[in-house]
């Protein structure tokens, strides 16, 4: 009995990958002594509610700190100046057949004006 040679395995097709990075934060804003910071409701790719922090890519020349206090006011509606770096998440999610790799910096905020609302968001994703 002859053995026949191994078929060679294919390799799965591997998707593209690109990396994000996009920076929000946490904004506190106190008053008589209690303090509030709102959270985003959005609804996943998967159309379920997922509460988060509001966030978004840079854009042209800013900074993460730039891009951190421009999407916390476009999302929330308050304007606020950053006190401190948080930290930084990764994550890996795949869109439109590619492979994404997301780098989230988030910052903590204070409160220096506005008020909150979602009609200032350009992405509508805010619910």
């Amino acid at each position: 009995m002859t053995s026949c040679p191994p078929k060679p395995t294919q390799l799965p097709h591997r998707l593209p990958e690109v990396e994000e990075v996009s920076a929000g934060g946490v904004i506190v804003d106190v008053h008589d002594g209690v303090a509030r910071v709102p959270v985003i409701a959005r609804r996943n790719r998967a159309g379920r509610v997922e509460w988060c922090l509001p966030k978004g890519h840079l854009e042209s020349n800013e900074t993460l700190e730039q891009t951190a206090v421009r999407e916390v006011a476009e999302e929330t509606g308050i304007t606020g100046r950053i006190l401190a770096p948080l930290g930084t998440i990764d994550y890996w999610f795949s869109a439109s057949g590619t492979r994404v790799h997301k780098i989230v910096h988030h910052y903590l905020l204070e409160a220096t004006g506005g008020e909150l609302s979602i009609e200032g968001d350009p992405d509508a994703e805010a619910i």
